[in-house]
């Protein structure tokens, strides 16, 4: 399947391709729509209200910083958990202006594996 067109929002774009999934018989969606922002911004506008996202996002570290080119954010920076990483690409996602959004923050646990390990095993004698 692939939904073509245009749309306000980069939100508005992977909405659609999770219709798309949803649609029974469908196995692979290919997503051609292409995001036409309605009011023109500029990417020196960008940067300050991802930043500004990322801040009112409770559990998002100061680490994770946002680049942007021609309307592309892309997030780097060192996270602890999943759930961190999940939550920035979807505050960014959410920004005006903003038509994809690259997350290449990186997981870094702060507790190593052998500890959880050593602990679990701990726990269960």
């Amino acid at each position: 399947m692939t939904p073509t067109g245009f749309i306000g929002r980069c939100a508005g774009k992977l909405a659609a391709e999770r219709v798309a999934t949803r649609v029974r018989g469908v196995r692979a969606v290919a997503n051609d729509i292409t995001v036409r922002l309605k009011v023109d911004i500029t990417d020196p506008d960008i940067p300050a209200a991802a930043a500004l996202a990322l801040k009112l996002r409770p559990g998002i570290p100061p680490s994770v910083q946002v680049t942007v080119h021609n309307g592309h954010a892309t997030l780097t920076g060192p996270v602890e958990w999943l759930h961190q990483k999940e939550h920035a690409e979807v505050a960014v996602r959410h920004v005006g202006g903003v038509r994809g959004v690259m997350n290449h923050i990186v997981l870094s646990p702060t507790t190593p594996q052998r500890d959880v390990r050593r602990r679990i095993v701990q726990s269960l004698r």
